[in-house]
């Protein structure tokens, strides 16, 4: 339990240092991170010229940001439930019943921390792939959907590094609608 502080404050600074070096890497390839949309002005060479299909791009892009905002905030109240319930997770480990949800809650915890990182590494894969479609309307269909598989891809991400709730089908569901780290932190609290 000493040690819960500076094991956190870690995770913390390199979920930190993780989403930095995406962002820092993206705008070193050229592409521009402060515009109206990331994926649908992401070119190779630059010269970007607005066309009408990006419209529904730049909307696509700022409902994902909204429901994104909304999955942060509810991240952040999850992050302050796991941290008041640290003692209990260490104290867990005393008994041998109970050391499993120790492992649960270092799952969760950093399925929760990480969360941002996933979403940076997915979003630098989504604007490389974006910068070498070109211009048209398919180049657009596949825009719009990789944001429609953001939620989707960042779910299987987590399933594959095992972190978070997304081992089950119905944790995989709830990742889809993004109430995971909600029904993480419910199981953890029985």
């Amino acid at each position: 339990m000493g040690l819960f502080w500076m094991l956190f404050q870690t995770l913390m600074a390199l979920n930190w240092g993780i989403v930095q070096g995406v962002g820092s890497t993206l705008q070193g390839l050229g592409k521009p991170l402060d515009g109206v949309s990331i994926i649908a002005t992401a070119t190779n060479d630059g010269t970007y010229s607005f066309k009408m299909g990006d419209l529904f791009v730049f909307l696509a892009e700022w409902g994902l940001s909204a429901y994104l905002n909304f999955i942060y905030i509810a991240r952040k109240i999850i992050i302050v439930l796991l941290c008041v319930m640290s003692p209990f997770a260490a104290y867990s480990l005393l008994f041998a019943k109970t050391r499993s949800f120790f492992g649960t809650y270092i799952k969760e915890l950093c399925g929760n921390i990480f969360l941002p990182s996933i979403h940076a590494i997915i979003l630098f894969v989504f604007v490389q792939m974006a910068g070498d479609l070109g211009s048209g309307m398919g180049p657009m269909i596949f825009k719009l959907g990789m944001i429609i598989m953001f939620v989707p891809v960042t779910g299987m991400v987590s399933k594959w590094l095992n972190l978070g709730d997304s081992s089950s089908s119905v944790g995989r569901a709830a990742n889809a609608m993004g109430l995971g780290a909600i029904g993480g932190a419910m199981m953890l609290s029985k």
